[in-house]
Parts: structure tokens; C-alpha cells; sequence
């Protein structure tokens, strides 16, 4: 056997002559040729945010490589997918404030995604004093951004960085590209869509990391497998960086992966593997996914694909000798037995030495649980069987019932009324709570002393009743939406799955500090200036609400007005509603200059 050429052993001068001598490398076209022949299903993964499918596409078909648009799946058409069919946004916050490239914003176009930000010009400049004052007050924010999402960005500056700071900071979620620090470029390394997000991560403290929707994400890899259907056993992951490609593979619990060496870690880095065995697991997949960054090593894949096809004789469609020991498994593995291998570190060699249940001798995951000693050995063939058992409906024993005979049993009388219970509808029961305005009434006196406004009630109230519905508990009775069942479809039902936002709206009655007088009740209708100010009185509050004057005026302070909160909600949502108006309390009470800050 020839030896090797020195672009493959790493040779860093050989490397350089091999790509200086051809512009596309020799064997790409016939490699993915040779795969598709075989009925591989080929899928382009790149973590690339800066170029859209369709930009990958022309750049591809002018390489004179043939690829279809739904095989590329990029970062920036995974987190397109993400915020469009998975995010749960309430209607005011689906806009996306994008840090990157136009790959971005034209992934976002092809899911009907709003976005501001990106490559926008009047971002390219420099902050002056009146954006810092504008963005404060909140003047310069969109109330419709409800995710930041941080790719690669070749325009970045100070003032994209405050715009995405501050949306992250009123409650906007974190969404990256992927977290690559590095980028390879020209034979060295420049900073990558990581150092975009790392200056955010720092100023939030080094605690809130953003959701990676990129390689080696295992969100990227749901969404993946969302898309295509295809089995994780079956399936060869194709790359050259083992921090992202590689433990891509591995994670998501692929049946293999194929480190092509012509990235960034040298040969070294890898395990040695026999070539031959390897190329034989590349023929038991049926999808490859494959960075776009590989396209140069594929020519020493397809030739020793080539080679060892020559010498395939006598072997089954599957890559094994007809007499090999894995006949006695049926592969591919099922996806959940082949990911419960993987987690608990039982090799390839060892599969065969377990008894197998399943129909026509398949391992199940029962199987493994039971080799492993977890369960009862025989659970899974006593399962098998019962259900075996109840597939088949015995009527044998069935026999047609007699006619009955109407002159023993005269029919009931039909009434020409027919009477129907009606349903009982639970009342809604009435969570209340006392809430002091003396802080408010603090805050808008200082306002009005230092600008000359006044600020109304209302503008606390409502700016309030805005925060404290975010993120509530989810309630007893919570129906799930169709894009929460979509979540648990792509195995994402872990995001956000025990809060949800809120739509209370708490009504408002004022009473004075002072004992009610037993006079008549003002006869004008009120509107909500008299109620906040406490300019009128109601007879009886207390029976309303349900609850005693002395405990409305508990933990109110000396010339302050108390005023009793409180939403109607269904039995079950107590709890839900009870978590709301302790947040409007604390707010208006302990902090309300946050409100106008």
C-alpha cells in the first residue's frame, strides 16, 4: 500500500501546496455522488450565521456541487425555527433584536419573524450622550422585543452592544447562533460568534449563558431530527473540530462520527482508528451529516470508500459478513435502545451477549434494563406477550343474544320533555390583597418637585400589572398549546415548562384610612381618578371582598390611603393569581421607582 500523502499526516507544507493547487478539490463532486448512490441521505450542518441556506446554495452551485436548499440546515435557520414553531411569545414581545449578519435576518424573513437590529445602517456609528439618556428612559427600545439573538457580527459596536444589553435586562431571552470563540480563516484563527455573546454574558453577571442553537448544541440536533425523521443509530456525523462537530455526534448520540483531520486539531487529537472498520460503520448509516467546512477531505473518503467497496463481497446490506455473531441482532438499533448503550458505557462488542425480545429478535430497551439487573429479566418478554396477547381478539365464545320478547318488558314511556341535568359551573373565586400607595405618592412628589410633572397612578399601576404577569406559575387546570405539545415532540418540553405569562388584570377598590362613614355612597358614576385618590367610598367593602376591615388596613402606614387589589379567577388558578398580586404589592410598595427608571 502506498504511504499516505502529506496533506494527511498533517504535514503543514503539504497542506499548503495540496489547497494552493486547486481551487476545488479533486474527488468532491464523485464523493457525494458515490453516498447518494448508496441511499445516504446527506444533510450540510454548518455553524456559519453570516450566509442564508439559499447564499450556501449559489456558493455550492458555483463550486459545481450539487445541493439542494432543504439539505443545508445552518445555525441561523435552526434559531429561525426555534423562535417561529418552538418559542411560546405572547403576541406584544415576538419581535427578535438580531447582533449579526444578514444569514440572520433572511432566515428570520423565510419564517415571517419580525426583527429590528442586525444590519441595520443607522446602528453604524458611534453613541453619543443622547442614545445613553434614550435607551435609559427606554425611548430608544422597542416594547416589542421579546428575544436577543447574538450571532456572528462583523459590525458590532457600542451601541448594538446597549441595545441588546438592555432588551436582555426588561426580560428579552438569550438566543446564540452558536458559542464558537474561534473562526479559522485564511490558515489561522479570528474571533467567532462566541465573542459576540461573551461581553453580554459578562455584564449579566456570568450567570445567564445564552440558548446555543448551533454545533454542538443538542438543539440544533432535535431540530434536525425534527425535520429529516431520521434514526440517530443510523446516522454518522461528518466533521473536522472535535469541540464542536465531533462532540455533536457523540452527544446526540449518533451510531458514529468521522473526524476528517483537516481543521483545526492536529492528528494527534484523535483516537487511532483502523480505516477499514470505520468505512465499514459509514456503510451501516443511512444520513450523514456533513459541515460545509469538509468539503476538501471528502476526495480521501470517497477513495478509500472506493477501495474497500472492491473488496465488500459476501458482505449484507448492512456492511456484516452473512456469518459475522451480529446476525443474531437485527440493526439498525432502535433510537432509544441505542442512546441507553451510549449512557451507560456498554460497548458494540458487548450488544450481542444480550437476550433479545423484541419482534423478529431485536434488542429492546427493556432488554438492556434488564441485562443491566435495573428490572426483572423476564419484564419484557411478559410485556411482549401481554400485549401479544391482547392484539388478538377472541370471539370464538361470542354468541348472538336472542330477541326479547316486548310483551315482558313494555317500553318506557317517551316524555315529550325531555329533562337534561344541567351542568354545575363552579363560581370563580376572589383573590384579594391590600396594597398602600404612600411609596407612589413618595415617588410622584419627588418627580413633580424635580421635573414639574406628575406622573399618574395609572402609569404605576399598569407598568406593574405588565411585570408581575411574566413567568407566573402555571395553574392546576393548565391545558397544554399546540406549540408546547410541538416542544415535547422535539423533546424541548424542559424550556419554560413551569411558568408561563400572565394575563391578570386586577381590579381596584380604594378606602380610606379612617373608619367608613355610614352615609349614602355618591350618586355620580366614578371613574378611576376617584377611586385611586380615594375621593369616594363604597358601603360594605369588605362583605365584596370577602374579607374584614381590619384586615384591608393591615400593614398600612399613617396617612396613607389602603387599597384592596383583586382578580376573579377558576378553581385552580388561586395559587397563579395569589403569586401576581404579592409582585403588584411588592412593586408599588417597596420599590415603584424602578417603574419610571
Amino acid at each position: 500500500m502506498a504511504p499516505p500523502s502529506k496533506y494527511l499526516t498533517g504535514d503543514k507544507e503539504g497542506i499548503k501546496e495540496f489547497i494552493d493547487k486547486f481551487d476545488l478539490f479533486e474527488g468532491t463532486v464523485e464523493t457525494l455522488e458515490l453516498l447518494r448512490s448508496k441511499g445516504k441521505q446527506i444533510v450540510f450542518v454548518t455553524n456559519n450565521s453570516t450566509k442564508s441556506r439559499a447564499d450556501y446554495i449559489k456558493k455550492l452551485s458555483g463550486m459545481g456541487i450539487p445541493a439542494e436548499v432543504d439539505e443545508v440546515f445552518s445555525s441561523a435557520y435552526s434559531a429561525a425555527v426555534y423562535v417561529s414553531r418552538i418559542l411560546s411569545l405572547p403576541d406584544n414581545r415576538r419581535t427578535v433584536f438580531v447582533l449579526g449578519e444578514s444569514g440572520i435576518e433572511q432566515e428570520l424573513d423565510s419564517e415571517s419573524v419580525r426583527h429590528i437590529g442586525g444590519t441595520d445602517p443607522a446602528l453604524n456609528r458611534t453613541i453619543t450622550s443622547a442614545d445613553y439618556n434614550s435607551i435609559a428612559s427606554g425611548e430608544a427600545l422597542d416594547p416589542s422585543v421579546g428575544v436577543v439573538l447574538v450571532g456572528l457580527d462583523f459590525h458590532l459596536n457600542y451601541l448594538r452592544l446597549s441595545l441588546a444589553y438592555h432588551y436582555l435586562r426588561r426580560g428579552a431571552i438569550f438566543l446564540a447562533t452558536n458559542l464558537d470563540i474561534t473562526l479559522p480563516s485564511a490558515g489561522t484563527l479570528f474571533p467567532g460568534a462566541g465573542v459576540v455573546s461573551a461581553p453580554l454574558v459578562a455584564m449579566l453577571g456570568g450567570e445567564e449563558q445564552p440558548l446555543s442553537l448551533g454545533k454542538p448544541s443538542q438543539a440544533m440536533m432535535d431540530a434536525i431530527e425534527g425535520k429529516f425523521k431520521f434514526e440517530r443509530g443510523r446516522a454518522c456525523m461528518v466533521g473536522d473540530r472535535v469541540n464542536t462537530d465531533i462532540k455533536f455526534g457523540i452527544e446526540g448520540g449518533l451510531g458514529g462520527t468521522l473526524a476528517v483531520l483537516t481543521g483545526l486539531p492536529p492528528r494527534s487529537t484523535f483516537v487511532n482508528l483502523n480505516l477499514e472498520q470505520r468505512a465499514d460503520q459509514l456503510n451501516a448509516h443511512s444520513t450523514l451529516l456533513l459541515t460545509l467546512g469538509i468539503m476538501a477531505s471528502l476526495v480521501s473518503v470517497s477513495k478509500e470508500l472506493a477501495r474497500l467497496s472492491s473488496r465488500s463481497v459476501g458482505r449484507t446490506s448492512r456492511g456484516f459478513s452473512k456469518s459475522a455473531v451480529l446476525a443474531k441482532q437485527t440493526y439498525p438499533l432502535y433510537p432509544s435502545v441505542a442512546q441507553l448503550l451510549h449512557e451507560k458505557g456498554i460497548p458494540s462488542s458487548e450488544v450481542d451477549r444480550i437476550p433479545a425480545s423484541g419482534p423478529k429478535g431485536r434488542l429492546l430497551k427493556g432488554d438492556v434494563l434488564a441485562y443491566l439487573g435495573s428490572i426483572s429479566s423476564s419484564y419484557s418478554s411478559d410485556q411482549s406477550a401481554r400485549i401479544s396477547k391482547l392484539t388478538h381478539l377472541d370471539l370464538s365464545k361470542v354468541q348472538v343474544a336472542a330477541p326479547k320478547d316486548p310483551r315482558e318488558s313494555p317500553a318506557p314511556a317517551i316524555s315529550s320533555h325531555p329533562t337534561h341535568e344541567a351542568p354545575v359551573i363552579e363560581p370563580d373565586t376572589e383573590v384579594a390583597v391590600s396594597i398602600s400607595f404612600k411609596a407612589i405618592l413618595e415617588i410622584q412628589e419627588r418627580i413633580r418637585a424635580a421635573l414639574g410633572v406628575t406622573l399618574p397612578l395609572s402609569t404605576f399601576i399598569s407598568r406593574a400589572t405588565e411585570i408581575a404577569n411574566e413567568d407566573l406559575p402555571r395553574s392546576n387546570t393548565h391545558k397544554l398549546s399546540a406549540d408546547e405539545l410541538f416542544n415535547q415532540v422535539l423533546g424541548l418540553d424542559s424550556v419554560n415548562s413551569k411558568t408561563s405569562q400572565g394575563s391578570f388584570t386586577p381590579q381596584i377598590l380604594a378606602l380610606p384610612s379612617k373608619p367608613l362613614p355610614s352615609t349614602q355612597g355618591p350618586s355620580k358614576k366614578l371613574d378611576i381618578i376617584d377611586i385611586l385618590s380615594a375621593e369616594c367610598s363604597f358601603k360594605e367593602p369588605s362583605k365584596r371582598l370577602g374579607v374584614t376591615p381590619s384586615e384591608i388596613r393591615a400593614g398600612s402606614d399613617a396617612g396613607a390611603t389602603t387599597n384592596v387589589f383583586s382578580v376573579s379567577v377558576p378553581k385552580g388558578q388561586e395559587k397563579r393569581a395569589g403569586v401576581f398580586l404579592e409582585r403588584v404589592k411588592t412593586i408599588l410598595q417597596v420599590e415603584p421607582g424602578t417603574l419610571v427608571l
